[in-house]
Parts: structure tokens; C-alpha cells; sequence
């Protein structure tokens, strides 16, 4: 997290804080409510633990407060994950809420007869949008995690569990999609033992580079799609707000 990011959860929890106090509200009471220890609510308060947005949003509708995200300022924005997190519909939503210009990597990588172009030609072709002012970039490659890495804003990783992948690619079969040039009619063993295998051969190279960067760039992590949809939910929300 980097210091703008540590700054505004401190005012956060500030807030909160004084909210709960002013209210006369415990934290056994909010724990209560929201189904879990006190000790998680007491963590949360001395800054020990980040709780996840839907955590956040729980805690805040219990003590009447209107919780507003700043809406991502920044114009280049990559989407990283395993394959079937739903990085393109996230993408498609969020490109929608900031009228930014979407790039879906397997487009650029696949042709419609399944083959696909050069590493070389791949990467010319991405440096040609990395140039641009405005872009959000959907796809894992983590070959070129670096390369949009320094030149991105902001980096969103949906760090969902295995059973949630595996579920999201099934979803996927029969259905066309704006980012593959080809509709799914299987799921495929390699590409299943590929999603599998995600976490022990990919997750690695990206912890280390989200902690390279970590100073230097707005990340966001989101364990479960009910925590992504609400943060675009909020921020769809406070965003039109902001433009009327």
C-alpha cells in the first residue's frame, strides 16, 4: 500500500471510530451485527488489519455513515489474475464507469483460427498502447507483467480462489465474449490444468512485482467478485456524483 493509500484508510478509520463513539456504540455491537470477533473490530481500529471492502461497507451502513470512494483518478490501469476471475467483464464495467479505452491482451495475442501472432509482434503491438495517455489493459501474461507495470497508474488484481476460476471458465463455454476472437465449445484440459497450476507458477512473479511497486502505484486486491462489484458499485456511484 502506498502512502496516499495508507493515508486515507487512517482517515477512515478515524472516522469510524468517532462515528462509533458518538453513537455510543461498542464494538461487540458492530461485531455482532456483522459476524465477527471483536478482536477483528478492535484489529480494524488500531490499524493491525486491512478488512475487505465488504467488511467496510457492513461497518458503515451499521453506523449510518455514507462511505465514497474517490473514484480512480488515473488513466492507465492494468487487470491481472488467474483466467476465469472475470477480468474482462470487471473491465468492461470499470472502463465503462470511467469512459477510458479498453484493450483485451487475448485479442491482440489469438487469431480466430486459434493460432496465435509472435512474441515480438505481441509486444509491439502492446508498447504501441502503453504510449497512449488513457488506457485500461485486461489480461494476465505475466511475461509482460513488468512492462505495463512501469508504465501503469493503478494495477487490480483479482486474487479469487481456485473453485471460483475453474466455476468463471465453465461459465464462459458457448458464450461470445468481446475478449476472444472465438466462442468457447470446451473447457479445455490444457487450459484447465493452466488455471490450476496459476497460483504455484504465476502468483509468485506477481506478489513480488505488486511489492516492487508498491510505493509507486494505487493496487487494489480483491478476494471475492461480491468485494469487486461493490467497489464498482461505490464508485460508479460516487464518480457520476462528481461529474454533475
Amino acid at each position: 500500500m502506498n502512502s496516499r493509500s495508507k493515508y486515507l484508510e487512517y482517515r477512515l478509520v478515524k472516522n469510524i471510530i468517532s462515528k462509533r463513539k458518538e453513537l455510543n456504540v461498542t464494538q461487540q455491537q458492530i461485531a455482532d451485527v456483522i459476524g465477527v470477533p471483536q478482536s477483528t473490530i478492535a484489529r480494524f481500529e488500531a490499524q493491525l488489519v486491512s478488512p475487505r471492502l465488504e467488511t467496510i461497507i457492513k461497518i458503515c451502513d451499521y453506523l449510518n455513515m455514507k462511505l465514497c470512494v474517490n473514484p480512480i483518478i488515473n488513466n492507465k490501469i492494468m487487470i491481472v489474475g488467474p483466467s476465469g476471475a472475470g477480468k474482462s467483464c470487471f473491465s468492461k464495467k470499470l472502463a465503462d464507469i470511467l469512459n477510458l479505452p479498453l484493450y483485451h491482451l487475448d485479442n491482440i495475442w489469438w487469431k480466430e483460427d486459434k493460432t496465435h501472432i509472435s512474441k515480438e509482434d505481441f509486444d509491439g503491438e502492446l508498447y504501441k498502447i502503453l504510449k497512449n495517455d488513457k488506457w485500461i489493459i485486461d489480461g494476465d501474461y505475466s511475461r509482460t507483467y513488468e512492462m505495463r507495470m512501469n508504465a501503469c497508474d493503478t494495477i487490480i488484481f483479482l486474487d479469487y480462489p481456485l473453485e471460483l476460476c475453474l466455476a468463471g471458465a465453465k461459465e464462459r463455454i458457448g458464450k461470445k465474449g468481446d475478449d476472444l476472437p472465438w466462442i468457447e465449445d470446451e473447457l479445455d484440459a490444457e487450459f484447465k490444468e493452466w488455471i490450476i497450476n496459476w497460483e504455484k507458477d504465476t502468483l509468485p512473479k506477481l506478489e513480488l512485482l505488486l511489492d516492487k511497486y508498491k510505493e509507486t502505484k494505487e493496487i487494489y486486491v480483491f478476494k471475492t467478485r461480491n468485494e469487486a462489484n461493490e467497489y464498482l458499485k461505490v464508485l460508479g456511484a460516487k464518480f457520476l456524483h462528481d461529474l454533475t
